[in-house]
């Protein structure tokens, strides 16, 4: 399955968290609302993987909020 760029979606999401880390101060969250399907139906896999590449770059604040 690929998500944004071509990449599939846990090293796209890697990626980016990568790159942000590097440029923002500070703590960041991660607004999860639409892995549970808020826009689009998102596959269980894919959600995991994003959490999981959220958390190993050093993601600890998950914000679950639908809005």
């Amino acid at each position: 399955m690929r998500g944004c760029f071509g990449l599939a979606p846990h090293t796209f999401a890697k990626a980016l968290l990568m790159s942000l880390k590097n440029v923002l101060p500070g703590r960041l969250g991660f607004g999860t609302a639409p892995l549970g399907n808020m826009f689009r139906a998102i596959p269980d896999d894919e959600a995991r993987a994003t959490v999981e590449a959220a958390w190993d770059n050093g993601i600890r604040f998950y914000d679950t909020a639908p809005f």
